[in-house]
């Protein structure tokens, strides 16, 4: 063997060991660049995990805050008085409702048999709570006899700036017992 074979032999292991270090090196990156990688998608997933217990804190301090102005208020009564319709709402929760307005489906007298006509019932705009409060329709053309099924409407709005529409229907029996059925209670908004 020649000296050049020598060198030429030699030249060729080194390019092939600077191959390889090039190689090692380059493989190394890669595995660095996919690690950093990892961590930027466990930064992300991290960060979305973060914006969601942000937005449940939101949602919570929400909830608390309408719990601690909540408004329940149901019909107590359904009667005549002074002739003309009146229903009877008490507000047993802690808030206090106000902007309050009551609708009632009543018949008029010309019609008695006929489908009946929303009325605004007249009363306070407010229900304290643990008070109750009375709304009268004051028309004198209504029907004074009570029908299978009379439904009525409130809304109200409360110091959360939640706003609430609750339906309800007032039934009587035979026997003279008076029901009241709460057919939904929505929020409308916040």
């Amino acid at each position: 063997m020649k000296i050049t074979d020598w060198i030429q032999a030699i030249g060729s292991v080194a390019s092939v060991a600077v191959a390889y270090l090039a190689f090692r090196i380059s493989k190394n990156a890669l595995n660095i660049s996919k690690e950093t990688l990892d961590v930027s998608e466990q930064a992300k997933n991290i960060a979305e995990a973060g914006v969601r217990m942000a937005n449940s804190s939101l949602y919570l301090t929400k909830e608390l805050s309408h719990i601690a102005h909540r408004c329940i208020i149901y019909p107590e009564r359904f009667y005549l008085h002074n002739g003309q319709w009146a229903i009877t709402f008490r507000n047993n929760g802690v808030g206090l409702a106000f902007n309050v307005r009551v609708e009632l489906y009543v018949r008029d007298r010309e019609n008695v048999f006929g489908d009946p006509n929303k009325k605004t019932a007249i009363g306070s705009r407010v229900i304290n709570p643990n008070s109750e409060q009375t709304f009268i329709v004051e028309e004198s053309g209504l029907s004074l006899l009570i029908f299978e099924e009379t439904p009525a409407t409130i809304s109200w709005e409360t110091l959360s700036g939640a706003k609430y529409e609750a339906k309800w229907i007032f039934s009587q029996r035979a026997s003279g017992e008076e029901l009241f059925s709460l057919l939904e209670e929505t929020k409308i908004e916040e």
